[in-house]
């Protein structure tokens, strides 16, 4: 229900900037609580401070490969969450600034800049860091494209690129970067990246889980699935037992799992063949959209920045979901939920530009009952004519 009112909530400069700001602070407050974790100080038990109990904190953080989890209780959603967090505002560092709100959201984009990696070292999530690679430079090659980056924006973002490297040198190793460059040491020593590799999970150290995860389906037509529930449920649905215990190599013969480490084998289990079909669908319709009116974000100002950032996300969340599940946790499942309904809303805003070329300053629902009202008559480009009313 979330999604379908956000994706039918027209996106409005005001909406938009409420919505990135509250990225940000979401941001902040994650680097914030992931550092309580890291120095084991969040003594007070709540999950607004993402709060360890002292075993739980020791059994986290004894080995070398430590890592912290914020507030998703799992690492590597937490360091995807950053990931995307970087990318959505990539595009408001790089874009020309039009309007003092475009200045504005700039300078959350500088903020986000320096706290996302923070955020990813904290999770040691090695993929994240190759995602937000993966997506800045998508970013970069989609507003090359329709010529939405000017030199001096290029010289802003290779600036803000070499701060967080000093950044990340003067402070990375209180945040785990020697973590994260241990583990890409150890992926080149280990069994090559190639295809086969990859879709058998051992390349990615998922070899079993993927099995386990492919011998559950075996069990069944899954045409249609069990429905999402709670945790206790969806594991149950999953594995057979609320446990999560699968046949393995352990001494009673089994082995306790939280989930198969991919989103497409648990989603099938939730929402059978035909669901998930659904679900993949609800992702890559408004990515086709804003690829097919790519140059309309041009004349879309604002709302197109914020199409071309949150698509790109949404292409690496595929892209990362086949070695991790975001079903597995409830919170970060209504942020993706709430994420892609906000996606179809600003891929929508795409087709009045595309078809008018005055940009998202006038644009209808497609009942034609809402007009953007909240723009600032100083903040509209010059260079746009006078709407019509709606």
């Amino acid at each position: 229900l979330l999604f379908w009112k956000l994706s039918r909530t027209g996106v409005t400069p005001g909406r938009m900037r409420l919505f990135l700001s509250l990225t940000a602070v979401m941001a902040v407050w994650m680097l914030a609580v992931g550092v309580l974790q890291r120095t084991g100080l969040n003594t007070v038990n709540t999950r607004v401070l993402g709060y360890y109990s002292p075993d739980t904190w020791a059994a986290r953080h004894e080995g070398k490969d430590r890592a912290d989890t914020s507030l998703f209780d799992h690492s590597e959603l937490y360091g995807e969450y950053a990931a995307l967090s970087l990318i959505v505002f990539s595009p408001f560092l790089l874009g020309k600034a039009l309007t003092r709100s475009d200045r504005r959201l700039r300078r959350f984009a500088v903020l986000v800049l320096l706290v996302a990696p923070a955020n990813i070292l904290l999770s040691a999530a090695r993929s994240c860091v190759l995602i937000s690679v993966l997506g800045l430079c998508l970013t970069v090659v989609a507003m090359l494209a329709i010529r939405l980056v000017r030199a001096e924006s290029c010289i802003r973002f290779l600036t803000s690129i070499a701060a967080v490297a000093v950044f990340l040198i003067l402070v990375g190793p209180h945040f785990g970067l020697d973590v994260v460059t241990r583990k890409f040491n150890a992926g080149s020593d280990g069994p090559p990246l190639t295809f086969d590799g990859i879709l058998s999970g051992n390349a990615i150290n998922r070899g079993f889980v993927f099995e386990a995860g492919r011998k559950r389906l075996r069990e069944g037509s899954w045409w249609i699935g069990y429905g999402s529930g709670i945790p206790e449920y969806n594991l149950a649905a999953w594995t057979g037992s609320t446990l999560g215990r699968v046949p393995g190599p352990g001494p009673a013969g089994w082995v306790q799992i939280a989930d198969f480490h991919n989103q497409y084998i648990q989603a099938i289990i939730l929402y059978g063949w035909i669901g998930t079909a659904a679900y993949c669908g609800l992702i890559l319709l408004p990515l086709m959209r804003v690829a097919r009116h790519l140059g309309a974000a041009r004349r879309a100002g604002e709302v197109g920045l914020l199409a071309i950032g949150i698509s790109v996300c949404f292409l690496v969340f595929l892209l990362d979901q086949y070695k991790i599940a975001a079903l597995r946790s409830m919170n970060y499942q209504m942020i993706q939920w709430m994420w892609l309904g906000i996606a179809h809303s600003a891929a929508r805003a795409l087709l009045p530009a595309a078809r008018n070329g005055y940009g998202y300053h006038w644009m209808c629902t497609p009942r034609a009952r809402w007009c953007d009202t909240e723009s600032r008559p100083s903040e509209l480009p010059v260079h746009y004519p006078t709407p019509p009313h709606c």
